[in-house]
């Protein structure tokens, strides 16, 4: 392969500017407006909002939600032996555990998600709704696999398989990012160890990367475990679409990825497995598609001048094009997404490159490479790829 040499810190800096830190906003709560005073019975005060644990820190979130989480469910001691943190954000902490009720003490992650209005009992919460409507079949189609759910007045509890491997256990302490480094977080006299993004393909990405850069001096991905990675999140996303729904958010921080084997040479293994996860962002087609999850990996359709009506925007195709931009980045040098782009409109990014999205040169990518990619993030949705053309094309055939 014909890659260039460069420095290996091009590659190591890149976690401050990858996606991860562009969370959903955190949902709000409503509190109760003041008394009306005698001189203004009948003027009607708007409510004042403010987030649920406003002005915390996400690792002080993490740490109060456990603690309510402790003191208010009895499955987090009769059903459920928790173990330690997987990851924490603006709006959720997941939690590594086993299953105490199964015979084989099954492993399973759960995810304690923050409420929009806490004290309602009576809330839905999409993303269960969603893991749920595919239940039946994430086994086979590399969807993340729905166990159980709960909720209490503050949090909604999403129990899923336990999946994905410790990719950063591969580096050595001095080569991992910061920002998967945490102390431990102690609830209630009890210390968990944080693991955060260390499962995910972002973090799957980085190790190989890492140990390219190491033993042949270059960080170019081979092509194989890429089109065999994609191929797998396309097969989970054409089934989502059939059940008319888009996932909203598709990054590779929200593909989970698992060594066929937990030896060290796992990394040098290209038979990876993956689950798409994540479905905060998930919605029925029927709705439109008002926003994307992530704005790094947002379509073109979603941009202030688009001339659409958001109300009719089909939500599939966005998610064909984020994982376009997925495939970008496993497939450039340096993990990032394109640069450049940010500031152009609609118009401006559909005038050019003819309707193409101006991508900068990958080495060594071949014509069919190509024409997936540039198929994948056509501008105008409507000469977009669908899933089903993503997964008949000649490029990810032999994955």
């Amino acid at each position: 392969m014909n890659a260039e040499r460069y420095s290996v810190c091009t590659m190591l800096d890149t976690k401050s500017n990858s996606i991860r830190s562009q969370r959903a906003l955190i949902p709000t709560m409503q509190l109760l407006s003041p008394a009306k005073s005698p001189r203004s019975r009948s003027l009607t005060r708007k409510p004042v909002v403010l987030p649920l644990y406003h002005g915390l820190s996400s690792e002080e979130k993490a740490r109060m939600s456990l603690a309510s989480a402790f003191s208010e469910n009895s499955q987090f001691h009769s059903r459920y032996a928790i173990h330690n943190i997987v990851g924490f954000g603006s709006n959720g902490v997941v939690l590594a555990a086993q299953d105490l009720s199964k015979p084989e003490f099954k492993a399973v992650a759960i995810k304690v998600i923050y409420k929009p209005h806490s004290g309602n009992l009576n809330q839905v919460s999409g993303e269960v709704q969603a893991l749920k409507a595919f239940a039946d079949v994430a086994s086979t189609s590399s969807i993340l696999q729905y166990v159980d759910d709960w909720q209490d007045a503050n949090h909604f509890y999403l129990v899923t398989e336990l999946f994905g491997s410790d990719w950063m256990s591969y580096a050595a302490v001095g080569e991992r990012p910061k920002d998967t480094q945490f102390r431990p977080i102690i609830v209630n006299g009890r210390s968990f160890q944080v693991h955060s993004g260390s499962s995910d393909l972002w973090a799957w990405s980085y190790v190989h990367r890492l140990h390219l850069f190491k033993t042949e001096g270059h960080t170019l991905l081979a092509f194989q475990p890429i089109q065999s990675i994609i191929k797998q999140a396309a097969v989970a996303l054409s089934v989502i679409h059939s059940r008319s729904f888009y996932h909203g958010d598709v990054k590779i921080e929200n593909i989970i990825i698992q060594a066929a084997t937990d030896t060290g040479d796992a990394v040098s293994d290209n038979s990876a497995s993956i689950r798409l996860a994540d479905f905060g962002h998930s919605k029925y087609i029927y709705h439109g598609i008002k926003s994307y999850g992530t704005k790094a990996v947002s379509p073109p359709e979603l941009l202030h001048d688009a001339p659409f009506n958001r109300k009719e925007l089909d939500g599939r195709s966005a998610d064909v094009y984020a994982l376009g931009m997925c495939l970008y980045t496993l497939l450039n040098k340096d993990c990032r997404l394109p640069t450049g782009t940010q500031s152009l409109g609609y118009f401006e990014l559909l005038a050019q490159s003819n309707g193409y999205f101006p991508f900068e040169g990958i080495p060594d990518l071949c014509e069919d490479g190509w024409n997936l990619l540039h198929g994948m993030c056509r501008i105008d949705p409507a000469q977009r790829m669908g899933m089903a053309q993503v997964l008949a094309h000649p490029w990810l055939s032999a994955a």
